[in-house]
């Protein structure tokens, strides 16, 4: 018998869709954190896990960067240090590269000996037309820098919620469509995995406009639209 190891033990918590669109880009997660202590520690004797609510985007207080982190402690430092460190104009993917860059940096102050694999999303708000909007950061002995041109997905990855990204996803789409899009993976999301993905935070950067979290009363009009749809879909497709 093959025996299962803690890392394979783990699903994967958090969800998070990124979509560049024709005039912006937007960015969508849940906002649930779980908390345990060595859950698998022995392989039999699980221990108590906490839930909370965190916010998962981050955004530097000049709205230069965001970063939306996924997986655990490490990667949310990393976000946070990311944004706070975060000063300077990007004009050019070679300064936000090397911006971005520095996140192993900080990943190894936090824990030294980290060893699992970590990712942040980042995105520029109101970006030069040369310059890239959506970046992925990923670490394990070092750090990998990428510019996205069209989508990125953060946390469980694996969710079946993804395929309607991978299907219906365009970057001749607005802002305001691929925000529903967005969204809806979220809220399916938590449909399919429902124990570690919840809750629903967006946030929207168009060019030359603002760039902001969605308020609770969008959010809830995000919601009813997506639970819409998935009735929609149910009616269809188990049609007799």
């Amino acid at each position: 018998m093959r025996l299962l190891m803690p890392e394979q033990y783990k699903i994967p918590m958090t969800l998070q869709a990124a979509f560049v669109a024709k005039n912006g880009f937007v960015i969508a997660s849940d906002d649930k954190a779980n908390a345990c202590e060595d859950m698998f520690q022995d392989y039999i004797t699980p221990t108590m896990r906490r839930a909370n609510r965190v916010h998962k985007i981050l955004v530097a207080e000049d709205k230069s960067l965001v970063c939306a982190f996924s997986g655990d402690d490490v990667s949310a430092y990393a976000a946070q240090k990311l944004i706070e460190s975060s000063h300077e104009e990007f004009t050019t993917d070679a300064k936000v590269k090397k911006h971005l860059e520095k996140a192993i940096g900080f990943a190894r102050n936090f824990a030294p000996d980290f060893r699992s694999r970590h990712a942040v999303i980042a995105a520029i708000p109101n970006a030069k037309p040369s310059v890239n909007r959506l970046w992925r950061i990923f670490w394990v002995d070092d750090v990998v820098v990428m510019p996205i041109t069209d989508k990125l997905y953060g946390g469980d990855t694996n969710n079946p919620a993804i395929f309607f990204g991978e299907r219906y996803y365009s970057n001749s789409l607005s802002v305001k469509s691929l925000t529903a899009m967005a969204a809806h993976i979220v809220l399916e999301g938590h449909r399919n995995n429902g124990l570690r993905v919840d809750g629903l935070e967006v946030f929207t950067s168009e060019d030359g406009g603002d760039s902001r979290f969605l308020r609770d009363d969008e959010l809830e009009h995000l919601r009813q639209q997506s639970d819409d749809l998935h009735k929609s879909l149910i009616s269809l497709l188990r049609r007799d």
